[in-house]
């Protein structure tokens, strides 16, 4: 049986209300303060404490069973069953979009127009590698939402890339105070949120960590407001995914090839 500590982050009164008995609650009354939302409690936590060796760690929001499926006793079961050796878990919503895109920057862009450009500013002021463009990956190397569980090793090597993003921010008064849409024109929130929350999948792309992913997202519906044709394509999404997965064990392109094909046959429209 694993060992695990999970997180579930909370606001205020009503958010905290709102938590999973099963989790740990994580005061983070400071987050429209400051801009980073659940970023900022996860960083704090990581600073301040030893994490342990073969111990699962995850820091959860308060929308995170109204955007998987998953409550705490599903999550707990899951770490309980994966092979000891997995260093990274995933449970990440939008799997329909995760399977469509070739990667998380490709489709942050369409939703946060000028974020690939921001995110490689950040990573070239950092001497980390760019190229966001060409990155491919699959259901388990992406996150959306901080929504993953993880052990001491990965943790640690994204506290670094993140202490050096909350510096670039500093450093960048621009960067720090930019705002972008959110889900439509008239919501805005400040771009980094959105930088940050793909670390883990930067990390993934160009780690080398053992993952597992729940599939239970996948029971949640199509996007429509993109899909248009909704749970029509479910087939196309999963074979979508399936040719970039194989395309990253393989590095051959004929599966790359395979997963545009597949995807020209999903019909998409822009959000806005």
């Amino acid at each position: 049986m694993s060992s695990a500590k999970i997180f579930q982050i909370f606001y205020d009164d009503k958010s905290r209300s709102k938590l999973d008995a099963g989790f740990i609650g994580l005061d983070n009354g400071s987050a429209l303060a400051d801009g980073w939302y659940e970023f900022s409690p996860i960083v704090n936590y990581l600073e301040t404490n030893k994490l342990e060796d073969d111990v699962w760690y995850g820091f959860l929001s308060p929308k995170f069973k109204s955007k998987t499926g998953c409550d705490s006793e599903y999550v707990y079961h899951f770490l309980d069953r994966v092979p000891r050796s997995a260093e990274v878990a995933i449970f990440s919503p939008g799997w329909d979009q995760l399977a469509y895109f070739l990667n998380p920057w490709e489709q942050g862009e369409i939703w946060h127009p000028s974020l690939v450009q921001v995110t490689e500013q950040f990573l070239k002021a950092t001497r980390r590698d760019a190229g966001l463009e060409s990155i491919v990956t699959d259901a388990t190397t992406s996150v959306f939402s901080n929504y993953f569980a993880a052990k001491k090793r990965f943790w640690l090597a994204w506290l670094e890339i993140a202490k050096d993003l909350k510096q670039f921010v500093t450093d960048n008064a621009d960067f720090n105070s930019q705002l972008i849409s959110y889900g439509g024109h008239e919501n805005l929130a400040p771009m980094k949120t959105f930088v940050q929350e793909r670390l883990a999948s930067y990390l993934l792309a160009k780690g080398n960590y053992i993952t597992v992913a729940s599939t239970r997202s996948h029971d949640q519906p199509v996007m429509r407001r993109i899909f248009p044709q909704g749970d029509t394509d479910k087939k196309l999404f999963h074979l979508c995914d399936h040719y970039k997965r194989l395309y990253r064990k393989t590095n051959n392109s004929a599966y790359l090839d395979s997963f545009y094909l597949a995807r020209q046959q999903i019909a998409f429209q822009h959000p806005y």
